[in-house]
């Protein structure tokens, strides 16, 4: 569009502070010819070429381009700005990763969707994208868990098991060392608690989906950190 790939000058955006629309590195360049070569473009679409320290800036007619960008917006739809720079490259993103028998809450939603929003832009540059859900049934919550469901059998909110337990723990700190004592039990490979916690971590995951069914997101991936 700018007519710059003809002069094979790598083009770069300057930083904010930098009052120009696009920059050149001219660390090796004979900068003088490159604005004259610049200039030479006679493009429309180019207001003005400076040399500022190594580098050459570029300011555009935004009354020329606007209608350009519009007319190309109207034509392309939902397919505007999508390229194949990513084509035959591979990004796996990891984003949500709740933890389970815990409920899904606000810091969860922002990491869910800026992840959503994340893969969205590497599709639409052309990568094939893996989205990777890395859930946290491991660790000394579970073990908390496991201790409050012996105490607790008929208790069906996993939530309320966790609080219930964490406040047991705060009058009684030897509670502690039993939920730790279950958890290495769990490590272990005790099959009664290995059920048990299956049987928790399926009923989450079930529960998280739902909310993102709400929000339109898909993983490719559930990962445990066990």
């Amino acid at each position: 569009m700018f007519g710059l790939e003809k002069l094979g000058y790598k083009i770069e955006i300057p930083p904010a502070n930098v009052d120009a629309d696009l920059a050149i590195p001219a660390f090796k360049l004979d900068k003088e010819k490159a604005v004259q070569l610049i200039k030479s473009l006679n493009n429309p679409l180019i207001s003005e070429v400076t040399i500022f320290g190594n580098y050459i800036n570029i300011k555009l007619n935004t009354e020329n381009l606007a209608p350009l960008v519009i007319k190309e917006i109207l034509q392309q739809k939902e397919k505007y700005g999508i390229n194949r720079d990513g084509q035959e490259k591979i990004v796996i993103i990891e984003y949500s990763s709740p933890n389970i028998a815990k409920p899904m809450h606000i810091g969860h939603l922002r990491n869910t969707l800026i992840g959503r929003a994340l893969k969205n832009i590497y599709e639409a540059n052309g990568f094939k994208v893996v989205g990777a859900n890395y859930i946290g049934d491991w660790g000394a919550h579970i073990g908390k868990i496991l201790l409050a469901y012996q105490k607790w059998p008929e208790e069906e909110n996993l939530y309320e098991l966790y609080v219930r337990i964490g406040r047991e723990i705060e009058k009684d700190p030897n509670l502690e060392k039993e939920a730790r004592e279950f958890f290495r039990r769990l490590e272990e490979g005790d099959r009664k608690l290995v059920k048990i916690w299956k049987e928790f971590c399926d009923f989450s995951i079930k529960d998280f989906k739902k909310v993102y069914k709400m929000l339109d997101v898909s993983f490719d991936l559930w990962n445990g950190e066990s």
